[in-house]
C-alpha cells in the first residue's frame, strides 16, 4: 500500500490494482473507488480485437515517490494474445498529487509509438463509492442539471460523452452526502472527456467516473481530474465550486463584460425572445410543389401586430428563421441571398430596419454544421470523415441527404456569407449559429482538413468570437461550457431530461434542478423556450423527444431567464383576426418573467433552495437580493424584486393554445 496524507486527507493507493481509498480527516468518512470497471485501460492490436485490462493485469509495474505529496506509478506489460510475440510494453503513467483537500490524478501514455497496436480510452479513475451508510444523491449537470438519488432502484451502466446539450453540458459531477460531505470531480481536459453512470439498483449505491475518449483514434497526450473532498457542502456549494474551477480554466466571462464590449448585448435581456419562420421547401420528401412561405413585409406586419396586441416594449429580440435561399435548413453553408419570393436583398433590408423602428434587436437563425449534397459547396469534399472511412450522412431536415461540415472550413463560408450582408447593405444585429453549442465536439479523420475535439472546439470558438469582431450579438443551441467566453446566449439548456433508454421506464430521471444557470446565469443568457400548446415535445434529433414535464414558465422565473417563444402565426400559413389576438394574449401572459429576467439578468444566482422534497417547490435568490420562489404543483409563483413583492400563477391552460 502506497500513502500521501496532508493535516485534510489521507489517500491510500493500492499498489497492484491503483485502486484508492480516501479518507477525509476532518469529519472521518471513506470514499472507497470501486474495486472493477470497464477497464483501466484499452487496447487495440494494429491485426486484433479491441480488449480492456485492469492495472491489476500489467506484468511491470515501477513506482516512483516524487515529493511527499506526489506518487507516480508506470505500468506496462498487458497480457494482449494478438500481439503474439510479447506482453505489450506500453501504457500509462498513472501520477497522484495531493494538494490541500485536493487528490489530482494524472494518466499519461508511455511508450505508445513502440508496438503495433495503441492505446485506445481508459476508464479510470474508477467511480468512488458514497461513505459506509451515508445517504446522499449524485449532482449531475446532465441537462439543466439533476439530482440523482445515490440509492436509486435504477439499473443502468451508461456512458455519455460531455459537452452534448441533452447531455453534459458541463464537464464535472458532484457526490453529495445529505449530511454535507462531498466530493466534486472537475476535469482540466475536458475535451475528449465522457462519463460513465453506473446505477446498481440501489444494491450498493450510484457512481460517476471519467471516460477518456481516443483522440483520433488513439490515447495521445495527458488526462487530468482533480477531486476534491469537502467536508461540508450543499449543492449550491459544489456550483461555486465548479465555477471556481472555470474561472482557472478561463471560462468565465460575464454579461456586463461582454455588454460593455458590445453594447447590444443588452437587448437579449428584459423582453420577449420572438421566433418567426418565413420558409420551408420539402422537394427533398416527394412533395415537388410544396413551398410554405411567407414574404418579409407579412413577417414585419405580424411582428408588429404581435407586439402591440401583447404590450411588448421596446426591448425584444426577433430571430429570422427560413430567410434564405429555399428556406429554412436547405442550402447550408452556402444560403445567400435571402430567397427572391420572400423579397430578397431589399424585402430583409426593410424587415430589419423595421424591427430596428421598434427597438428590437434583428437576428438570423444559420447554421456551419449541415453540409447538404445537392449544394455547390458539396464539391469541396469537406465533410467529416468518420473514423471508419465513411462520410456518414443524415436525411432528417428539410435540405435532405447531407454530411457534416468539417469544422475546420466553417469560418471560410460564415466569411462569405456575413460579406454578401454587408455588401447588399443588409447587415444585422447578431446572429444565431445552429448546433454548435448542442453537439459533440466533432472529429474528421480526413487527412486535407483532419480535427480532434479540441481542434473543433477551437474552430467553433474562433468562428462564435469573429461574430464579436464585427459587433454581433451571438447564440448557439444549448449551453456546452466550452462556448460561454463567445457567447452571448442560448437556445435553452433544457430540464427534466430523460435519457433515451429509459424512455416508458421512468417519469423522470433524478429531480431536475437549476443547476446550469447557477454556475452560469451571469455570463450567459438561457432562455427557456416555452412552447404555446405544453403538450407539444421537442424534436431535437435522431428522433429524441423532450417532453415538457413541468411548467417551462416556472423554469423561467427560477432561473431568471427571458421567454422564448413560436406562436402560431409568427409562422407561414393564414390566420383570423381572433387566433391573432389569442397569440398576443399567450405572449402577453409572459410579461413577468421577461420583466424579471430583466431585473435579474446580468446577476449570479447567489443560493438555491428545494423547499419539497419531491422537487416540486424551489426558490432562488441573485446578488441583487432578487428571489423567486416556484411550485410546479399549483402554478403558483413568488416573486421579490427589491422591495417589490409579486405573486401569481400559470395555470395548466395557456391563452391562444
Amino acid at each position: 500500500m502506497k500513502t500521501l496524507k496532508n493535516s485534510h486527507l489521507q489517500v491510500d493507493v493500492d499498489e497492484v490494482s491503483l485502486t484508492l481509498s480516501v479518507r477525509d480527516l476532518r469529519n472521518g468518512k471513506v470514499w472507497q473507488m470501486s474495486e472493477d470497471g470497464p477497464g483501466d485501460i484499452g487496447v487495440k492490436g494494429h491485426c486484433g480485437p479491441y480488449q480492456t485490462f485492469m492495472f491489476r493485469e500489467a506484468k511491470q509495474r515501477v513506482w516512483n515517490s516524487i515529493s511527499e505529496n506526489i506518487l507516480e506509478v508506470t505500468l506496462t506489460g498487458w497480457p494482449y494474445t494478438a500481439n503474439v510475440w510479447s506482453p505489450l510494453g506500453f501504457g500509462f503513467v498513472v501520477r497522484f498529487t495531493l494538494r490541500d483537500d485536493v487528490l489530482s490524478v494524472e494518466l499519461s501514455p508511455h511508450r505508445n509509438e513502440a508496438y503495433e497496436a495503441s492505446i485506445i480510452d481508459s476508464y479510470y479513475p474508477r467511480g468512488f463509492q458514497f461513505p459506509e451508510k451515508s445517504k446522499g444523491d449524485l449532482v449531475l449537470p446532465y441537462g439543466q442539471g439533476c439530482l440523482l438519488d445515490k440509492d436509486s432502484k435504477l439499473d443502468l451502466d451508461m456512458v455519455l460523452p460531455g459537452y452534448v446539450g441533452p447531455g453534459f453540458v458541463m464537464p464535472w459531477w458532484g457526490q453529495l452526502c445529505n449530511d454535507g460531505a462531498a466530493l466534486i470531480a472537475l476535469a482540466n481536459t475536458p475535451d475528449d472527456l465522457g462519463f460513465r453512470i453506473r446505477c446498481d439498483g440501489g444494491r450498493g449505491g450510484a457512481s460517476v467516473n471519467p471516460y477518456w475518449q481516443a483522440s483520433l483514434g488513439g490515447f495521445k497526450y495527458k488526462r487530468v481530474m482533480n477531486y476534491r473532498f469537502l467536508e461540508k457542502s450543499s449543492v449550491m456549494d459544489l456550483a461555486r465550486a465548479y465555477r471556481k474551477h472555470a474561472e482557472g480554466q478561463g471560462l468565465a466571462i460575464t454579461l456586463r463584460d461582454k455588454a460593455a464590449d458590445r453594447p447590444t448585448v443588452d437587448s437579449l435581456i428584459g423582453g420577449p425572445h420572438m421566433h418567426i419562420w418565413f420558409m420551408s421547401t420539402f422537394s427533398q420528401f416527394n412533395h415537388q410543389s410544396r413551398v410554405n412561405f411567407m414574404r418579409f413585409s407579412e413577417g414585419l406586419r405580424r411582428y408588429r401586430k404581435l407586439c402591440s396586441l401583447a404590450g411588448v416594449g421596446k426591448k425584444g429580440l426577433a430571430h429570422i428563421d427560413g430567410w434564405g435561399r429555399d428556406g429554412y435548413d436547405y442550402n447550408h453553408p452556402e444560403v445567400m441571398p435571402p430567397d427572391i419570393r420572400l423579397g430578397s436583398w431589399d424585402g430583409l433590408r426593410k424587415f430589419r430596419d423595421g424591427i430596428r423602428k421598434l427597438g428590437h434587436t434583428f437576428l438570423l437563425h444559420d447554421n456551419y454544421v449541415d453540409y447538404y449534397k445537392h449544394t455547390k459547396a458539396y464539391k469541396n469534399d469537406e465533410g467529416v470523415l468518420n473514423m471508419d472511412g465513411i462520410k456518414h450522412e443524415s436525411t432528417e431536415w428539410l435540405g435532405g441527404p447531407q454530411e457534416w461540415l468539417c469544422s475546420t472550413k466553417a469560418l471560410k463560408y460564415m466569411r462569405n456569407n456575413f460579406k454578401d450582408l454587408v455588401e447588399n447593405r443588409c447587415d444585422i444585429d447578431g446572429f444565431y449559429l445552429d448546433c454548435w453549442s448542442i453537439g459533440h465536439l466533432r472529429e474528421c479523420f480526413d487527412h486535407k482538413h483532419p480535427a480532434t475535439r479540441t481542434v473543433t472546439r477551437k474552430a467553433w470558438s474562433e468562428a462564435l468570437a469573429f461574430c464579436h469582431d464585427r459587433n454581433y450579438v451571438v447564440g448557439s443551441e444549448s449551453g456546452n461550457d466550452w462556448a460561454v467566453p463567445v457567447m452571448d446566449y442560448c437556445h435553452t439548456v433544457q430540464p427534466d431530461v430523460i435519457p433515451h433508454i429509459l424512455n416508458g421506464k421512468v417519469s423522470s430521471f433524478g429531480k431536475a434542478i437549476p443547476l446550469y444557470n447557477m454556475v452560469w446565469h451571469d455570463c450567459l443568457v438561457c432562455p427557456a423556450w416555452i412552447n404555446q400548446d405544453p403538450r407539444t415535445a421537442a424534436v431535437v434529433k435522431d428522433g429524441l423527444v423532450i417532453p415538457e414535464l413541468r411548467d417551462l414558465r416556472l423554469w423561467a422565473l427560477l432561473w431568471g431567464g427571458p421567454p422564448a417563444f413560436r406562436t402560431k402565426t409568427m409562422c407561414y400559413g393564414n390566420f383570423t383576426e381572433k387566433q391573432f389576438e389569442e397569440d398576443g394574449a399567450f405572449i402577453s401572459s409572459l410579461k413577468p418573467i421577461w420583466e424579471f429576467n430583466g431585473d435579474v439578468g446580468y446577476e449570479p444566482i447567489v443560493e438555491w433552495k428545494m423547499l419539497s422534497a419531491d422537487s416540486s417547490s424551489q426558490k432562488t435568490a441573485f446578488g441583487n437580493g432578487s428571489e423567486a420562489e416556484i411550485d410546479f404543483k399549483s402554478g403558483r409563483y413568488k416573486l421579490k424584486c427589491g422591495k417589490k413583492k409579486i405573486e401569481g400563477s400559470f395555470g395548466s391552460e395557456r391563452p391562444g393554445k
